[in-house]
């Protein structure tokens, strides 16, 4: 399924196509003494993004194509702006806080785009029986001042959390969220056995777990775990992420629109679930079946 955005006074829109070879994968900069990263050269136009989970890997190659070079820059910390696991809360909008990292990447990056991820998971929004993403991207031009979004969402993730009180149980819940390639997180933020960095080997974890269990059942009778959204540590959730990039220029009708590709979906019930979320928020699109 295709959604061409159309430009308006009130829809930013994106510059046409750069010119320079596309990057196929995420150029690598340079630092300033200042602390400033330094675009890479001869690679596309410079797009800046600030990420501390790697989500380079999932966006550098889709916006490649279209003749931006990405590059990573540090010097925030973004888990600031809120952590899944409740840490740091979270008091900006999703949309804020992409755009407020792709402002700040645009800036340390010394170039005149940014990029901003944020990522929201919950309840599926028709019967709430299974886990939901929102990925969101944000490309701040920092010279025109305004802001480009893409977003996605889908049932697509192993979003998930359960109380266990024994080792079997806890196996079954990291099973069923993909363990090991999918970090599984062990304890809530305050618990003296919470652990969010947990091991990726299945014995080593386990481990972690039964340490777990013969603190938190005497105190409170259960475990928590939960699926770790962060993009570094889930697979899934960098698949989404990915999505967002897989925008498309063309000329169509005499004006420029950008083509956002959602899915594929398995079934047309599906797909036909988000064209009416599309025209109940006046996007043209076009549906499309795709040869297996």
């Amino acid at each position: 399924m295709t959604a061409p955005a159309t430009p308006s006074p009130s829809t930013p829109t994106a510059p046409s196509t750069p010119h320079g070879q596309p990057a196929p994968h995420a150029a690598t900069p340079a630092q300033h003494a200042d602390g400033r990263w330094a675009p890479p050269c001869g690679a596309g136009e410079p797009l800046a993004l600030l990420t501390q989970h790697g989500k380079a890997q999932a966006v550098a190659a889709p916006l490649a194509a279209v003749g931006y070079a990405v590059f990573t820059v540090a010097g925030m910390d973004t888990d600031a702006l809120g952590t899944f696991t409740g840490e740091t809360p979270r008091t900006l909008s999703a949309l804020e806080a992409a755009r407020t990292k792709a402002e700040h990447a645009a800036r340390l990056g010394g170039c005149r785009w940014g990029l901003g991820s944020e990522g929201s998971f919950g309840p599926d929004p028709y019967l709430g029986l299974s886990g939901w993403g929102r990925e969101l991207l944000v490309a701040w031009d920092a010279q025109a001042q305004r802001s480009i979004h893409a977003a996605c969402e889908g049932a697509e993730t192993n979003y998930a959390q359960t109380t266990v009180t024994d080792l079997d149980a806890a196996l079954a819940f990291a099973a069923a969220a993909g363990h090991p390639g999918h970090g599984v997180i062990v304890g809530r933020p305050g618990e003296t056995w919470f652990c969010k960095d947990t091991p990726d080997d299945p014995g080593a974890w386990a481990a972690c777990v039964q340490q777990a269990l013969a603190q938190a059942l005497p105190a409170q009778g259960g475990l928590w775990l939960e699926t770790d959204m962060r993009a570094h540590r889930n697979p899934t959730r960098m698949a989404m992420i990915g999505l967002d990039a897989k925008v498309s220029e063309r000329e169509q009708g005499g004006r420029t629109v950008f083509r956002v590709r959602l899915g594929p979906y398995d079934d047309k019930a599906a797909a036909e679930r988000v064209r009416t979320k599309l025209e109940s928020s006046q996007i043209e699109h076009t549906l499309v079946r795709i040869q297996r």
